[in-house]
């Protein structure tokens, strides 16, 4: 059964990724449809994954902010919503804490005459 769980729980975070709903992950439905509580659910995911799924949505959103700084004009908010970021406030410190420079820095670094 917790084999079964934790092959569940991979399927879970790839879809997430895949479907890019970062946005609106919750651990109840998956929970209620893999049979365990949400809380049970979370712990599969730490243990086999090593972090926590709001740790694994953070870098999946960093990431695609990261890929759309540099292959696009959009400009930082516009860049922080298409991440999956309500809060455009909160997306250039938690860049700046994930990359260790700010959200601008990191796409003047990474254009060619950057």
């Amino acid at each position: 059964m917790q084999k079964k769980l934790e092959v569940c729980a991979i399927r879970y975070i790839r879809d997430i990724v895949v479907q890019a709903r970062a946005g609106t992950v919750t651990l109840s439905s998956p929970a209620d449809t893999f049979g365990c509580n949400p809380s049970c659910l979370s712990r599969i995911i730490q243990n086999v994954t090593g972090r926590t799924l709001t740790q694994i949505l953070t870098a999946y959103k960093i990431q695609k902010a990261a890929g759309l700084l540099v292959q696009t004009n959009l400009n930082i908010e516009d860049v922080a919503r298409a991440a999956g970021y309500d809060s455009v406030d909160y997306f250039p410190r938690q860049f700046k804490r994930c990359c260790g420079i700010p959200p601008r820095e990191y796409r003047r670094r990474q254009l060619p005459d950057g």
